[in-house]
């Protein structure tokens, strides 16, 4: 009876011994799953394509932005027609970003187009900017003051 005891113990001290190498191989199996992928599965087309990578749109102060302008940067205001009609820097394109439309519009845009984006003060343009890094544009800076602190600066000068 000893025996039979003695085998029983040791077979389940093995079990439990399977069991936690079984949990280990899981875990590390779930951390491989975790691994971030390089592709995706459109889910329109059940495509799978490569991801578009991430790219961090520069902030830009006023200064700086007046002389991306005269190397061909364009101003790019997306405030409402309302707060355009008070006044904008001369020659800036116009994009409503609270209109419905808005991101179809970025879209028909080419992707290295020279830009500089700008709100009243910097909240819409922060999340614009997250749009067209995510879109995959290559020449977009923020100028996070806005048009408010443009108007400043011009006032002070």
């Amino acid at each position: 009876m000893l025996i039979v005891f003695v085998g029983l113990f040791l077979s389940c001290k093995d079990s439990t011994k399977n069991e936690s190498q079984a949990a280990n191989s899981s875990e590390t199996s779930i951390k491989e799953i975790k691994a971030p992928s390089e592709t995706v599965v459109n889910d329109i087309t059940g495509i799978e394509e490569q991801k578009i990578p991430r790219t961090t749109i520069e902030k830009v102060t006023v200064e700086e932005a007046k002389k991306l302008a005269q190397q061909g940067y364009k101003f790019l205001d997306i405030r409402t027609p309302a707060e355009i009609k008070r006044g904008k820097i001369k020659d800036a394109m116009e994009l409503d970003v609270k209109s419905y439309k808005f991101q179809s519009d970025v879209n028909l845009m080419a992707r290295d187009a020279k830009l500089i984006v700008y709100c009243s003060a910097g909240n819409r343009s922060a999340l614009a900017s997250k749009l067209f890094s995510t879109l995959g544009f290559t020449n977009v800076v923020e100028m996070p003051g806005g048009y408010m602190e443009w108007i400043t600066k011009e006032k002070n000068k």
